[in-house]
């Protein structure tokens, strides 16, 4: 709707398309299909990096289950291409040690939902935002370019956002 507004994506194919639309439930809803689909990835690797990987290890299937993928299916293969790679060649089975890159799991993401003055993404982000940065200077003892230098950002940045989002630093040192 948004190309055909702008001009950049045909009305006529767009009505062609919309007569049948396909609701996929993102992959966090649907968290049973996880193995099947990782099979199905697996194999896809196998196939383009010329691998032998036969499966998943029961702990490595429990962490793919555990994380909230908001990537969708597009980062579970990431995920497990860069397990695959990082395997030694001797290895059949993705173990939760090749998963160690999987980027946060479900409980950094329900601090998302969890703020009740959110309303709408901005704000939402904003939230979010200030949550990492508090955490990361806490982590850091107040040491503000320890800190942006783990967030990979200027210290001018960070001092900008510490302003903007009004963040106590005394409490942390």
């Amino acid at each position: 709707e948004k190309g055909m507004g702008d001009g950049s994506f045909r009305e006529d194919l767009y009505y062609r398309l919309n007569r049948m639309p396909i609701q996929i439930p993102p992959l966090r809803h649907r968290k049973g299909d996880i193995p099947l689909i990782s099979e199905r990835l697996i194999a896809k690797i196998n196939q383009d990096y010329g691998r032998k990987v036969e499966g998943l290890t029961k702990k490595a299937s429990m962490k793919l289950m555990e994380h909230d993928w908001p990537g969708n299916v597009r980062e579970l293969e990431n995920v497990l291409g860069r397990a695959v790679i990082f395997m030694e060649a001797s290895e059949t089975y993705i173990d939760e040690k090749h998963l160690s890159s999987m980027g946060h799991t479900k409980e950094r993401t329900t601090e998302i939902e969890s703020d009740p003055e959110a309303t709408d993404l901005n704000a939402r982000l904003e939230w979010y935002e200030r949550q990492i940065i508090q955490s990361v200077l806490a982590q850091h003892k107040g040491n503000k370019t320890a800190t942006a230098k783990a967030l990979n950002v200027s210290v001018r940045n960070l001092y900008y956002k510490i302003e903007k989002y009004n963040i106590e630093i005394n409490s942390m040192k």
